[in-house]
């Protein structure tokens, strides 16, 4: 069964139109996955840069940190070098020491234990 010239055309013009409307389609998920893309990379970026800034304070804070343990241990090894010596300070004295290193309230009872522990 041959077909007519307009029946052809009416075909042919309705498989362009077919194909013109996936296209348009296709286009517009194109375009919405481009800018989930790039949204996507946008907040990646972000989140790279504020790791970047914690780990750079995290760094710093663990310097700051080893830098007070140094001199705990400093300040620790004089008073057990000054105790060993037989130079013992005043239980005043010990409870000042213990303030400055720890900001709690020490009671001179356990600054009198530790410095019998000191002495043994």
């Amino acid at each position: 069964m041959p077909f007519n010239m307009s029946e052809e055309q009416s075909l042919l013009s309705s498989m362009l139109t077919e194909r013109d409307a996936q296209i348009s389609t296709l286009t517009h998920q194109l375009h919405s996955t481009s800018e989930i893309l790039h949204s996507t990379q946008k907040e990646l970026q972000q989140k790279s840069l504020s790791r970047k800034a914690q780990r750079e304070e995290h760094s710093g804070t663990i310097k700051r940190l080893k830098e007070e343990h140094s001199e705990q241990r400093r300040v620790l090894a004089k008073f057990e070098q000054n105790v060993k010596n037989g130079g013992g300070l005043r239980v005043h004295e010990y409870a000042a020491l213990m303030r400055s290193a720890n900001s709690n309230q020490v009671e001179s009872s356990y600054v009198i234990r530790l410095q019998a522990q000191l002495c043994r």
